[in-house]
C-alpha cells in the first residue's frame, strides 16, 4: 500500500497569512468586519478574550482566521478554545 504524502504547513509569516485571508475574503466580495479585525489583532498580540455576537455576524471567521496565522509556529499549549 502506498503511503500518502503529507504536505508540510507553508512557512508563511503571520503577516503573509493575514494578507492571504483578506485576499480570500475579497475574492468572495466580502471584507473583514470591525469585530473580526479586532479579534485578529488581539490574537496577534497574544491576548485572550470572549466574542459574543448574534448568529450570522462572522464569529467563526473572527475566531479561526485569528488563529490560522499562528498554526505554522511551534507553540506549546492551548491556542484556541471555541465553544458554540
Amino acid at each position: 500500500m502506498a503511503k500518502a504524502k503529507v504536505e508540510r504547513f507553508p512557512d508563511w509569516t503571520e503577516a503573509e497569512m493575514q494578507k492571504r485571508i483578506i485576499s480570500w475574503m475579497k475574492g468572495r466580495g466580502w471584507k473583514p468586519l470591525p469585530h473580526q479585525l479586532a479579534m485578529w489583532e488581539a490574537v496577534a498580540n497574544g491576548e485572550s478574550g470572549l466574542l459574543q455576537m448574534p448568529t450570522g455576524a462572522g464569529k467563526t471567521y473572527a475566531a479561526f482566521f485569528g488563529v490560522l496565522p499562528k498554526l505554522g509556529a511551534n507553540l506549546n499549549g492551548l491556542l484556541m478554545l471555541y465553544i458554540t
